[in-house]
């Protein structure tokens, strides 16, 4: 039995990796050069983020009794998902099957303490790289800050993991393997 077949992985997995390496690498090659070293960032963008702090999590079509959400609304759709069913919530980047490319994109899914995806908003994806995030921390930085999120594109607010990383408990970590 391959890995692509019994839900533990797949060669999308790697590329996902790879690619979010490439990305970052280009990030801090480029930032070096500005001299975003004297900010004092503890990660240099979204991608230097997941690759430290994130797993790789395993993708597998949505129970039959769910129904897809709402297109385009994958923050808002995993934080309904994940506190309607007692699971996690996760965020850092994915491919989606739908288009069939290799480009990664920032999603957010549910997760089991397995480290398996139920993703509600595209129902099975083909890679799923990211941080798994305690419910509790999700919704009071999403009340506090009105905003779907702990990953941003640029730091907002009092919402700056790129340069203070997340507290102590935001994290999920304990995975049944």
């Amino acid at each position: 039995m391959n890995n692509e077949s019994n839900g533990i992985g797949n060669n999308y997995d790697d590329l996902l990796k790879e690619r979010l390496t490439m990305v970052r690498d280009w990030k801090l090659l480029n930032g070096e050069t500005l001299g975003y070293s004297r900010l004092g960032l503890k990660y240099f963008g979204s991608e230097d983020l997941v690759l430290q702090a994130g797993r790789r999590f395993y993708p597998r079509p949505l129970p039959a009794e769910t129904k897809k959400m709402k297109g385009r609304e994958c923050y808002k759709n995993a934080l309904l998902y994940a506190s309607k069913n007692n699971l996690l919530y996760c965020e850092g980047f994915a491919y989606a099957r739908e288009t069939g490319s290799a480009l990664e994109i920032p999603h957010a899914w549910a997760v089991d303490k397995k480290g398996y995806v139920i993703d509600p908003t595209w129902g099975e994806g083909l890679a799923y790289f990211g941080i798994a995030f305690s419910l509790d921390y999700v919704l009071k930085i999403t009340l506090r800050d009105e905003h779907y999120g702990m990953i941003p594109d640029v730091p907002r607010g009092r919402h700056n993991p790129f340069l203070n990383g997340y507290p102590s408990g935001a994290i999920f970590t304990a995975f049944e393997e």
